[in-house]
């Protein structure tokens, strides 16, 4: 029992420790990312995105490169933000940068692609799979290529834990704290 005490609080202080070490290689980036913002997998997020707290974004790419707002306690899992395009109707075929904003308690899905200029709004969430050509009313559930609107969400995920589901705490915090001290 000891042993598997010791085994959980050293795999918590490396996963904190791994967070530490990722936070500050996104801020010498160039990237705006608060201190409870949770960073798993193999992430490419470039100079120009801000993360909000309580954020969890696992193995997904975040273009900055027109600017890239994630709100608070939203959860980003194996999804694509992509600021940038270019003019298919100019003979010059120039590059456009256009601002994504994805709003407070938001839920993006896995293989979810949001295409630039585009805003997701408050506690919606955007089905594994989908392309959201068009803004995101808040508190609505998208699916499809083009996102489409399916259903209105009825509450936001507010008492999650998003530590917890990172694997950053186990899942009785308080009395493993206790059955250690």
């Amino acid at each position: 029992m000891i042993v598997g005490d010791a085994f959980r609080v050293l795999a918590l202080a490396w996963g904190l420790a791994r967070q530490r070490v990722v936070h500050w290689r996104l801020r010498s980036g160039g990237v705006g990312i608060a201190a409870s913002a949770i960073i798993l997998g193999k992430c490419n997020i470039d100079s120009g995105v801000i993360i909000g707290e309580n954020t969890l974004i696992r193995t997904s790419t975040l273009d900055g490169r027109g600017g890239c707002i994630i709100g608070s306690n939203v959860i980003i899992l194996m999804a694509s933000i992509v600021t940038a395009d270019h003019d298919i109707d100019s003979p010059e075929f120039p590059a456009r940068y256009r601002k994504v904003e994805v709003g407070d308690f938001a839920v993006i899905h896995q293989g979810a692609l949001v295409l630039p200029g585009r805003i997701v709004g408050r506690g919606a969430v955007v089905a594994a799979g989908s392309v959201v050509a068009h803004d995101v009313p808040p508190m609505a559930l998208v699916a499809g290529n083009p996102a489409r609107l399916i259903r209105q969400r009825a509450s936001v995920h507010d008492q999650c834990d998003l530590p917890r589901m990172g694997g950053l705490r186990p899942a009785r915090f308080r009395q493993f704290m206790r059955k250690l001290c």
